[in-house]
């Protein structure tokens, strides 16, 4: 017997029309901060009203559903050591890890800060696990410096896991490590651009 996908409704079309339409209201009226002198610029440039004083981006209505509408509603995503790769957002369930700051410590049941050692533990749990499809650093590694931090997890990450895999990117500045990085994973420009080994 054939397996059929499954799918998972945990709110009504009504309940996901409430949350975009508040979504898109706090981001036209309230804004996001974006502590980046060179993501401002681009912002401004696309029509949104910044201020550079508090770094407080308001981003149009009309802005959010032009984005909407030209973004792929789905792509692929695939190991840095060319595994089968994985649909993300064609409505499957994908389980993913996810990135905290903080961890329950399982030998003393006490929170704590996350270290790279739990970032490494996390990559192992997540290749054993059949169920996670897509591998995020576990925690933010406390014992590595900010600025750092970042680039070190996706240098953990495609060392290591065997799935695809994302984290949390702080700054352009890392951005761009991260991008050069990739691009030497992949094998190159164009192979980054078709095998999806950096997911954002």
């Amino acid at each position: 017997m054939r397996k059929q996908p499954q799918y998972l409704n945990v709110i009504s079309d009504d309940e996901v029309e409430l949350i975009h339409r508040n979504s898109v209201r706090i981001l036209e009226e309230v804004g996001v901060r974006f502590p980046d002198d060179e993501m401002l610029a681009r912002f401004e440039q696309a029509g949104c009203v910044v201020d550079h004083d508090t770094q407080i981006v308001k981003i149009p209505e009309a802005l959010v559903n032009r984005a909407l509408v030209e973004l792929p509603k789905d792509f692929s995503s695939a190991p840095a050591d060319g595994g089968p790769p994985i649909r993300l957002g064609d409505g499957r369930l994908q389980l993913s890890m996810d990135t905290t700051p903080d961890i329950v410590d399982v030998m003393t049941g006490r929170k704590r800060r996350g270290t790279d050692r739990d970032v490494m533990q996390g990559i192992a749990v997540s290749n054993a696990l059949a169920s996670v499809r897509l591998a995020c650093a576990y925690c933010l590694p406390e014992n590595i410096a900010q600025a750092a931090a970042d680039v070190w997890c996706y240098e953990l990450l495609w060392t290591y896991s065997q799935k695809p895999v994302a984290t949390w990117i702080y700054s352009t500045q890392s951005a761009r490590r991260i991008l050069e990085m990739a691009t030497i994973v992949a094998g190159g420009e164009d192979e980054l651009r078709a095998g999806k080994t950096l997911t954002y």
